[in-house]
């Protein structure tokens, strides 16, 4: 059983298994779930998005080198778990989606407009029998034309769908269930942080670093990522009402 699964996946293209499950996407949903991982609060005015880079503390390594969180435009922003580069390659195309839809409508009046055309480009690769599905789950958060934030998660398999609050990647099952228990409509810009905070540094088992996480505010009047100086602020808020 093994062997064929192997040859499965050395094949390149997505394969119909007996239970109807695609192979290749369930391949790719394991490279998400061991990768480190994102989150998504939407709150009353805007979306933050968090990601942990990396495991590794290193005081060698260059941590800015790592780039989970990606500016699409003035009020779109996408964090990603899996494959870096592949989640880069995404967030170049979402910006190549971005500008068309702004020289055919001079603006994009609706985040689920990008959502859906990223969607196809993912499944593109799944129907393709020469390419490999991207080895990420997306996390997308924008602003629409009338104001109002929007929070979208999409599958290895291109599947979107629209969430408050979200996790993906490693752990995201109890980083999940503590936002569900915790999370409260129209909760303002303190409060999600707050709650993104406490919902990685629980779930991350050692303490963790400022220098390890990406975190960024998007608002209808600004994209604004967090310095590490504000994030071990936020860190330390959480850790000594711990105590």
């Amino acid at each position: 059983m093994y062997m064929n699964d192997k040859k499965d996946y050395l094949r390149g293209h997505s394969i119909f298994g007996s239970n109807g499950n695609l192979h290749q996407i369930e391949y790719a949903e394991k490279s998400v779930n061991s990768s480190e991982p994102s989150v998504g609060i939407q709150f009353e005015n805007g979306i933050v998005l968090l990601s942990q880079k990396t495991t590794k503390s290193s005081p060698l390594l260059i941590h800015d080198s790592i780039e989970k969180i990606h500016r699409i435009d003035e009020q779109i922003g996408m964090a990603f778990s899996g494959h870096i580069t592949d989640g880069r390659i995404l967030a170049e195309k979402l910006r190549e989606h971005t500008e068309e839809e702004k020289l055919q409508f001079g603006n994009v009046s609706e985040t689920s407009v990008l959502i859906h055309a990223i969607s196809e480009d993912i499944q593109d690769t799944i129907k393709s029998t020469e390419l490999r599905p991207y080895g990420v789950s997306l996390l997308v958060g924008g602003i629409d034309f009338n104001g109002t934030p929007q929070l979208y998660k999409i599958d290895p398999s291109g599947a979107p769908s629209a969430w408050k609050g979200v996790a993906i990647g490693k752990n995201c099952s109890d980083i999940q269930q503590h936002i569900e228990n915790n999370y409260v409509d129209k909760m303002d810009k303190d409060e999600a942080l707050k709650l993104i905070i406490e919902s990685i540094t629980k779930y991350t088992g050692d303490k963790i670093q400022p220098e390890l996480l990406d975190i960024t505010i998007i608002t209808e009047d600004d994209y604004i990522e967090q310095s590490q100086e504000t994030i071990q602020k936020l860190i330390n808020n959480i850790g000594d009402k711990d105590e």
